[in-house]
């Protein structure tokens, strides 16, 4: 069965080529939609249509169109004719109708079940098949309750999220268990560390390239500290100074004695240089934190995040440090 992928970050570009490197059904043909969510994704999107892994690539900025849609339309017409509105924006403002027949007759898989594109996807293909793929932290902190989920699926006439919707069928994630009861039905197990391993050493290599455009990660030793930093000034959980100041306690308290990288969120807009510690090596920030197990020689003591998920994934970290959102509470 044909499949198409709709993300935003270079997390679910990496994982849509795993998926497609290891789709059962060799004679499949792949439709990667990238979303305007992360910036600079763009940049790498002359070296996904070059690899092979896809065979078409497009951008839809789902999240400018909802912006505009906002800002165009009035209450009443946004509340009547939501689901329509969707279509239309998306469909004058992209390349997408050109891969209508071809969406039509594959699987979709979402990467999250919220937002303009969950709204285009399910309106329009609501007879197709849909998947929710891991997005990290974000699958197993439910923050849509029964009734904002009634509110939006029967009075506003959208998606509910969170693969609550009935139109998703199946959820897949690294841990099933810990998804929410009210959908852990719906569970399948993401085989993100398997699918790894098995890669052959001409994928990594090609994956590798694909990110790094020419960069080089060079972490030497084992005496090893990694900061997994997060936008939150960006998201308004703290001031830049706050956020900043936090780290600094963070790195004091947890890496002392330790060689310090840095691996900044790509939405993040902060340059850490001169502000925390008086040196730190900093990993790109486009390179998918999952993909630091594919550089067999990089290892480090201890992995300090406040609660990125890409903390758990990552099998090259002896200690792993994660605070949780409760430590916010406390800052």
């Amino acid at each position: 069965m044909n499949q198409v992928y709709v993300g935003g970050t270079y997390f679910h570009v990496y994982i849509s080529i795993l998926k497609s490197i290891f789709r059962a059904d060799r004679d499949s043909k792949n439709l990667l939609i990238l979303n305007d969510h992360t910036p600079g994704l763009s940049e790498i999107v002359p070296a996904l249509r070059a690899s092979g892994y896809f065979d078409f690539v497009i951008e839809v900025p789902f999240v400018k169109l909802k912006r505009r849609i906002k800002d165009e339309t009035g209450f009443i017409k946004k509340v009547i004719s939501r689901n329509r509105l969707a279509i239309e924006y998306v469909e004058q403002n992209s390349a997408i109708a050109q891969y209508n027949e071809f969406i039509r007759h594959a699987e979709i898989n979402l990467f999250y079940n919220l937002g303009l594109s969950s709204s285009y996807f399910i309106t329009k293909y609501r007879n197709n098949f849909f998947r929710m793929l891991e997005d990290g932290e974000h699958n197993y902190l439910p923050r849509v309750g029964r009734f904002q989920a009634f509110k939006r699926r029967h009075i506003l006439k959208t998606v509910m999220g969170e693969g609550l919707d009935p139109e998703i069928k199946e959820i897949e994630v690294q841990h099933v268990h810990r998804l929410h009861e009210r959908v852990r039905f719906k569970g399948r197990t993401l085989e993100l560390q398997n699918m790894q391993e098995a890669l052959s050493a001409t994928d990594q290599e090609k994956i590798l390239s694909i990110f790094m455009n020419g960069q080089a990660i060079e972490v030497h030793g084992d005496n090893n500290a990694l900061l997994i930093t997060q936008p939150l000034s960006e998201d308004g959980f703290l001031t830049e100074q706050e956020k900043i100041t936090m780290y600094n306690i963070l790195l004091q308290q947890y890496a002392q004695g330790l060689s310090v990288y840095v691996k900044c969120h790509p939405r993040e807009k902060t340059d850490y240089h001169g502000k925390i510690l008086p040196t730190f090596t900093e990993i790109p920030r486009r390179f998918p934190l999952e993909m630091l197990d594919l550089l067999k020689s990089i290892r480090f003591k201890k992995g300090i995040t406040v609660f990125s998920g890409g903390l758990n994934n990552l099998q090259c970290i002896e200690e792993k440090i994660f605070l949780g959102k409760e430590y916010l509470k406390k800052v």
